[in-house]
């Protein structure tokens, strides 16, 4: 039986979810082993080894250069600049969020788009609600939705028709209260 390699501290307090990453090395070859991780940017880094038996610890050093198909998918079409100047609404009550889409080669405000999503949800995603905006002209667009209770709300963006979904546009965080 193996050894554990870690524990688990919950500081005394009832777990109510546990999610485990394993990121084991995996052999695809005899000899060769594998993982895949994420790098959150180019740069030098440092691969720990550690293994049981025989007992070895090692570090690695390796390179990551940028990717140039990341690169690319990175300049979107539009940007949206909120027209919100509050950061705090009130719970319960309407509230009419608006915002407009700028096209991002030429500057000018997007007025013809027809399939402007927006998703309001309160964080950590315990309450959240999709609706499409409403198109006032000169690029601006608004939604109405109701907070329904006191909590910190993120807002995001999607545009089918251009392929943008809700995580590549920067989101609005606004404060219920």
């Amino acid at each position: 039986m193996a050894a554990p390699m870690g524990v688990f501290q919950n500081y005394k307090r009832m777990p109510r979810g546990l999610l485990v990453a394993d990121r084991s090395l995996r052999e695809t070859a005899p000899g060769v082993y594998r993982a895949t991780v994420r790098l959150p940017a180019a740069g030098s880094y440092d691969a720990p080894l550690l293994l049981d038996s025989p007992r070895l610890v090692n570090c690695f050093e390796f390179a990551v250069s940028e990717n140039p198909a990341i690169k690319k998918a990175a300049s979107l079409p539009v940007r949206v600049e909120s027209l919100t100047k509050v950061e705090t609404i009130k719970a319960g009550e309407s509230f009419q969020f608006r915002f407009r889409v700028i096209d991002a080669q030429t500057n000018q405000p997007k007025s013809d788009l027809q399939d402007v999503q927006v998703l309001a949800f309160l964080a950590p995603g315990i309450w959240q609600q999709r609706q499409w905006a409403k198109p006032l002209g000169e690029g601006v667009y608004e939604i109405a939705f109701t907070p329904p209770q006191p909590g910190v709300y993120m807002i995001f963006f999607s545009v089918r028709s251009l392929g943008i979904s809700f995580q590549q546009l920067p989101h609005v965080t606004l404060a219920a209260k």
